[in-house]
């Protein structure tokens, strides 16, 4: 029997084209697993969650509809919700329905009893001072450097060091060493403390 995981991170990619990444810790190690082009990124995600049973997911993708078409008092703007306009991420209604699976995801974990939380690499790897001409192999010393990182695998492409990013803002939020943007009725995105 796997042991049980206390989080992972998970870079969301497109549903059969092989780019959704999981990190997570394995006998003392970070470590990942991609799914195959052709291979449902979702149900990849839920068999993983199935054999670890992790207490938290943290995940690339928006996790909530802006809340003027959910009618929320004070909501006014049709392109995005504050969190996106804080981090400067990307709109959820320009990611359509990679932003709908994602919700389905996360009523299917949350049905589990997993906490899921919406995080944000971009914001993650620029407090952290990685940079997009950063090497990969050079990634994990930035992260450790803001919170101490048990050993890792070096990433293999950029969609394994967004999920390493996912990680490291699961371990900052256990650490307490985390920030949520945003207005918590419409929805919040998980970054660190700067």
């Amino acid at each position: 029997m796997k042991k049980k995981l206390t989080h992972i991170g998970i870079d969301f990619g497109g549903k059969l084209n092989g780019t959704t990444a999981i990190c997570y810790q394995e006998n003392r190690h970070l470590t990942f697993r991609q799914s195959t082009k052709k291979q449902d990124s979702s149900e990849m995600i839920k068999e993983f969650v199935h054999l670890h049973k992790p207490d938290f997911v943290f995940i690339d993708v928006p996790l909530s509809l802006l809340g003027i078409y959910r009618g929320l008092k004070g909501c006014s703007d049709y392109m995005y919700r504050q969190s996106d306009r804080e981090l400067d991420a990307m709109s959820p209604m320009f990611l359509g329905r990679f932003t709908a699976r994602g919700i389905e995801l996360k009523d299917y974990l949350e049905s589990l009893g997993i906490q899921v939380f919406e995080t944000y690499p971009a914001d993650i790897k620029k407090i952290c001072g990685i940079a997009k001409d950063t090497p990969l192999e050079e990634s994990y010393s930035h992260f450790s450097q803001y919170i101490k990182l048990p050993p890792a695998e070096i990433p293999a492409n950029n969609h394994q060091l967004d999920s390493l990013a996912c990680w490291t803002g699961g371990a900052a939020y256990l650490k307490n060493k985390h920030r949520f943007a945003g207005n918590p009725k419409e929805g919040l995105i998980l970054t660190l403390s700067s």
